[in-house]
């Protein structure tokens, strides 16, 4: 494929991750605020369960991808998200039982979740075939950070540029235009059996890891409008809600200015960094039978489960946690859900910049040990709100900085073949530790000590739940060991610069 036709892929796979996170948002606003069903908060809960557990299981989004390659399937994903939106806006307005809403509602949850996960692989892994892994961290970091922050971008949609549709108008617009991307995306993406020629060639890896840093300029100006809009409380107004579009549609340009400034001497003559040269080798060709015979694919996988699980337990229950203090929670949540992309965007920023000097194993020691005093924290809440707050920023960081790196070891020590596959199972894993400590611990050890003594959540804030954190902390400083040895098992046969080995004296 022709390196100029490259530049044009990357902003359709930007909106195609971007219409993949809206299952998470659109749906629970309209079942819980404006539909007539009345679907109470518990029930929603498991919605967020279904839909998240269903996204997080990539065993059948990898297979699917494995059999057919990108172009075939995100179209299956299209498919089955289009049909989740385009049911979900039918039912709004029909004379449906609540008992039959919420059966529906639990399906489109399956449904979306599904074919977000789908979307997202086929996207990351569409843009992998393309780019050289010179650029695979700031790919990853880039459609992460756009899936995980989508909620923003419909929201600045609904009250920017369709303020006066109704919710049923909204969710059926963003059916259409997503089915019209996701269709583009099958059209223009590889199939199958068909190889990138020269992807491993440092400078067409350098060309094109200029382009990519265009995109990440326009998501930094995004995240930091974004944050300050949140700030203000202006984030909802309609100046700041067309301001972040007129942000976002920029993407659509960057192939035509990175064909400019390809054209200028001192763009072409950039000479290749050190981490620029490490990241052109790396991408083996390791399948799953070969990665299970390894101590640190189990030792990642089941650290990697436990942080997803505890970091996702924090945001789910944050309205128990802070004792049904609904606008404590609220806000958190924003928070929550701000700071994970920031982790996404920020890690694979750094690493395209230093993974010279630091593994991709390295940075997520680093950040099991940022989740062990976030779940510190949490046994003082009943002190000061600010230590709630300050847990739930570590949290969702870390989630959103480990979901990048997976990405990133799935695509460095497995390789562009198996890719979909390894990073399938990694989310599998998350999944299974959503299932453990959100749903199985959480919610029932929570509801136990409440039937116990149905005062004690209202007048002892935060005595209950510190046999809950006990139980996290412990599962933290598990997953904080297990990452370490992980860490101690690569560090030789990485190949890099190791500084964080220097540090503490490995």
């Amino acid at each position: 494929m022709n390196q100029v036709f490259k530049l044009f892929i990357f902003p359709l796979a930007i909106i195609a991750c971007i219409g993949g996170g809206s299952i998470y948002t659109e749906l629970n606003n309209i079942f819980l605020y404006q539909s007539k069903y009345s679907i109470d908060p518990k029930t929603m809960n498991w919605f967020y369960f279904a839909v998240t557990a269903s996204n997080l299981f990539g065993i059948v989004p990898s297979r699917l991808y494995s059999a057919f390659g990108p172009k075939k399937t995100i179209l299956i994903g299209g498919i089955l998200l289009t049909i989740a939106h385009v049911t979900a806006a039918l039912i709004i307005d029909a004379n449906l039982s609540k008992n039959a809403a919420t059966a529906l509602l639990f399906t489109i949850g399956i449904l979306g979740g599904q074919g977000a996960c789908i979307i997202f692989l086929s996207s990351l892994g569409a843009m992998h075939k393309l780019h050289s892994t010179v650029c695979s961290c700031l790919i990853n970091g880039i459609l992460l950070a756009y899936l995980l922050g989508s909620d923003t971008f419909h929201a600045v949609l609904k009250y920017g540029v369709f303020p006066d549709l109704s919710y049923k108008q909204f969710l059926l617009v963003i059916a259409g235009f997503g089915a019209l991307a996701y269709v583009a995306c099958a059209i223009l993406f590889q199939k199958k059996k068909q190889k990138e020629q020269g992807t491993k060639s440092i400078t067409k890896g350098i060309a094109l890891k200029k382009s990519v840093l265009l995109y990440a300029l326009i998501q930094a100006l995004y995240l930091t409008l974004v944050t300050l809009l949140s700030v203000t409380n202006q984030l909802d107004s309609y100046w700041g809600s067309r301001l972040l579009v007129f942000v976002l549609a920029i993407n659509i340009f960057i192939p035509g200015i990175a064909l400019l400034l390809m054209k200028n001497t001192s763009f072409k003559g950039m000479s290749p960094s050190e981490t620029d040269r490490f990241l052109s080798q790396r991408g083996k060709n390791c399948n799953f039978k070969d990665a299970r015979t390894k101590s640190e694919f189990w030792l990642f996988s089941i650290s990697f489960g436990i942080l997803a699980g505890v970091s996702i337990m924090v945001d789910e229950n944050q309205s128990d946690i802070s004792l049904n203090n609904v606008q404590r929670s609220q806000y958190n949540r924003k928070t929550y859900a701000l700071f994970e992309v920031l982790g996404a965007f920020s890690s694979g920023l750094f690493l395209s910049f230093f993974r010279i000097y630091v593994s991709t194993y390295g940075l997520f020691m680093f950040n099991c040990f940022l989740l062990v005093v976030s779940q510190f924290l949490l046994f003082f809440i009943d002190l000061s709100s600010m230590a709630l707050f300050v847990s739930v920023v570590i949290a969702g960081f870390v989630n959103g900085s480990s979901f990048m790196i997976a990405g990133q070891i799935a695509i460095e020590d497995y390789g562009a073949k198996h890719f979909s596959k390894m990073l399938g199972i990694f989310f599998t894993a998350a999944g299974v530790g959503m299932l453990l400590f959100d749903e199985l611990m959480f919610s029932y050890m929570y509801y136990w000590f409440n039937l116990q003594d149905e005062s004690q959540g209202r007048n002892y804030y935060g005595r209950w739940n510190k046999y809950i954190f006990l139980i996290t902390i412990l599962s933290s400083g598990l997953a904080f060991v297990m990452s370490i040895a992980a860490f101690a098992k690569t560090r030789k046969t990485d190949g890099n610069k190791d500084k964080i080995s220097d540090f503490v004296n490995f």
